[in-house]
């Protein structure tokens, strides 16, 4: 029955179905066939297209096209097995490798990634270094940190430099270092030819314990706190020690040999150096303290122990002092502004350099007022600026 004409009576024989009555006005169709209107009333088919293609419209109907975004879509993979996907700059396809290589099965590969040592290609586990942990490092030939290029390793902590290990081997820190070792092995620098030795060592034993420091095998400094406020840094080799408040002081070192300790004021102390032995009962031999005159001005002192055995701490005597005014007082503690060199004692005298008439004219360029007693001529003299003078009772 053609466009228009209806069954009256009888059997129809027509070929179709007109669209007016519901039918599609096609007679036949194949397979991926797609029906639609091509015009007002009329249905028309679209073939199917090339595998691939996309359904697009094309003055308004539709039409099969390559795919947009790049002109075309991944080709089917039905029967591509081991294949590599190529282009020849148009289409996508899927080849082998030039050479005969194919892609090696995946099958039992999961999580590796596709490598080749430039001849053939294999599946591997990736052997960079990720931030969840790394493994199978080979002591640095191939699977290491770092850089191969004449270039400085630079690490950043939020975009801030943090330390760098330069192309000489040094490394530069850019703010402080803080090192975590729970055996307090803290810095040891070792020569590894042509054997394993410590060079240098900064170590401590223990919480509160002395912070040590040696050079080969022997210790050069320790440094000891008592977890609270003293503490002291030991110069073993010179044998001297720095202490901060002047308490507490326990020197070391081999029976016989003194140390020197230097301590700076506390609360109450004075900032000065004492010399002590190392026996036993470590007997402090003499002190030089340096005392306040005044807000900015201040004397030395200088102090020993009269105890005849060498044995008590606490009995130093001050024998001389020097002034701000340069003045030298020995045997008293009290200044005479006028006097450079002030002597005081009630069991002693002034000695002064004695020799013979020979030797007194033997001193080269004798100062005016240069004072002597002659030996020979048993009497003082002095130089007038040009000759000695004896000095003789009235």
């Amino acid at each position: 029955m053609k466009f228009g004409n209806k069954i009256t009576a009888g059997i129809w024989n027509g070929t179709f179905l007109g669209e007016p009555y519901g039918g599609t006005g096609q007679t036949s169709f194949a397979k991926g066939d797609l029906l639609y209107a091509s015009a007002t009333n009329v249905l028309s088919k679209l073939a199917a297209g090339t595998d691939g293609y996309v359904l697009t419209l094309a003055s308004g109907v539709p039409v099969w096209s390559a795919a947009s975004g790049g002109g075309t879509t991944i080709p089917s993979q039905s029967g591509n097995s081991g294949k590599y996907l190529t282009t020849d700059g148009t289409v996508l396809s899927w080849g082998t490798v030039s050479g005969g290589s194919s892609l090696p099965s995946q099958t039992g590969n999961a999580g590796k990634w596709l490598t080749t040592n430039g001849t053939a290609a294999s599946w591997a586990f990736n052997t960079g270094w990720s931030t969840s942990g790394n493994a199978g490092t080979d002591g640095g030939t191939t699977n290491f940190l770092g850089t191969t290029d004449n270039k400085a390793f630079l690490f950043k902590t939020n975009n801030t430099k943090a330390f760098q290990v330069n192309t000489d081997q040094t490394t530069t820190f850019y703010n402080k270092l803080t090192v975590y070792d729970n055996t307090y092995n803290f810095i040891d620098y070792r020569r590894n030819v042509p054997n394993d030795v410590s060079i240098f060592r900064i170590y401590a034993t223990g919480d509160f314990t002395p912070l040590f420091m040696t050079v080969g095998s022997s210790e050069v400094f320790n440094y000891s706190r008592d977890g609270v406020t003293s503490g002291y840094l030991s110069l073993n080799r010179a044998k001297a020690r720095v202490q901060d408040n002047g308490s507490g002081i326990t020197p070391t070192g081999s029976v016989g040999i003194s140390n020197l300790v230097m301590y700076v004021p506390g609360s109450t102390s004075t900032p000065g150096i004492e010399f002590w032995n190392d026996y036993s009962l470590q007997c402090r031999r003499a002190q030089i303290l340096a005392g306040s005159n005044g807000a900015r001005s201040g004397y030395l002192s200088f102090l020993v122990n009269t105890d005849t055995n060498g044995l008590a701490n606490s009995v130093n005597t001050e024998s001389m002092r020097i002034m701000p005014s340069l003045n030298v007082l020995i045997g008293t503690v009290t200044d005479i502004p006028s006097a450079l060199l002030n002597l005081s004692s009630t069991t002693k005298g002034f000695l002064p350099p004695r020799m013979t008439t020979t030797q007194a004219g033997m001193i080269s360029t004798p100062a005016e007022g240069l004072f002597l007693y002659d030996s020979t001529l048993k009497k003082m003299k002095f130089f007038n600026g040009t000759s000695w003078e004896v000095i003789t009772s009235v």
